[in-house]
């Protein structure tokens, strides 16, 4: 048995753990602009209550804490663990999750080739989960030796990562305004598959987003490389590695839509190449 001290501070440990992750997140998404796919909202949908159960749990000293922190914790290691294995490995690679929109294994940031966003949440669901186990071994109650008034320690955490994390929030660039390219509800040939496939890290009008994907109307690339040569190098996909990838960002093949078809990928071509002839 854990000496009940150890017991009460693995709680404190989860809120510290869940506020960096909540935090972390936003920056991720607020700060630098990296547009969360389907797999990234599972996981703040898992993590987020858990920085508003954990204070108000503290706040209340409730015994029965560790088992609302529970369900969130492990359906969190699992849903981290699947969308990791997306992003390194090809066993998952006939799913259908996140084929539309932000693909699902695009790697936004690759720490020392093996840390993703994914892999930060898996670690702070598990090191939440271990501090709920702990917590959990308790055989009398959680509070009995707590000495500190509630509200004190739940605070000086709170404040701790408002102070580390405000600067960061305050300093940020506004991200790029999205604006529809037509003011008809008309849309041109291509538009739907680009907003759909390509939109969220290219921007909506092709125009680019800063330190995630170049701009694709009105690029030389675009207006300039032949239709086949284009369609096949988005086929490809870029390595993060590659001499023309500046962002150290890889893209997928087919941008993380393997059901394009060559037609659908011309089609998107042709609406970028329409995004940038001067308006009549």
């Amino acid at each position: 048995m854990l000496p009940r001290k150890i017991e009460t501070y693995a709680l404190y440990v989860a809120l510290l753990v869940a506020w960096v992750a909540m935090l972390g997140s936003l920056y991720f998404s607020e700060v630098r602009h990296y547009v969360p796919c389907l797999w990234c909202w599972y996981q703040r949908i898992l993590m987020y209550p858990l920085a508003l159960i954990l204070p108000v749990g503290l706040l209340r000293r409730d015994e029965e804490l560790p088992y609302y922190m529970l369900p969130f914790s492990v359906l969190g290691m699992m849903a981290s663990s699947y969308h990791y294995l997306l992003q390194k490995t090809t066993w998952f690679s006939g799913t259908t999750a996140c084929s539309v929109g932000v693909p699902c294994n695009l790697d936004y940031i690759n720490w020392l080739g093996f840390i993703t966003i994914p892999f930060l949440a898996l670690i702070a669901f598990v090191l939440i989960f271990f501090a709920t186990v702990v917590a959990l071994t308790s055989r009398d109650s959680l509070w009995k030796d707590e000495e500190q008034i509630p509200w004190q320690p739940v605070a000086a955490i709170i404040a701790l990562m408002a102070l580390l994390f405000t600067p960061s929030f305050l300093s940020a660039t506004p991200a790029t305004e999205p604006v529809r390219p037509l003011s008809s509800s008309v849309a041109l040939p291509g538009q739907e598959l680009y907003e759909e496939s390509c939109g969220v890290c290219h921007g909506l009008r092709g125009e680019g987003i800063e330190g995630l994907a170049p701009a694709l109307a009105g690029s030389a690339r675009t207006e300039e490389t032949p239709n086949k040569t284009w369609i096949d190098l988005v086929r490809a996909g870029i390595p993060a590695d590659h001499p023309d990838n500046q962002s150290g960002i890889a893209m997928p093949p087919s941008g993380g839509r393997p059901d394009l078809t060559e037609a659908d990928l011309a089609a998107i071509l042709d609406y970028l190449r329409a995004l940038s002839e001067p308006a009549e």
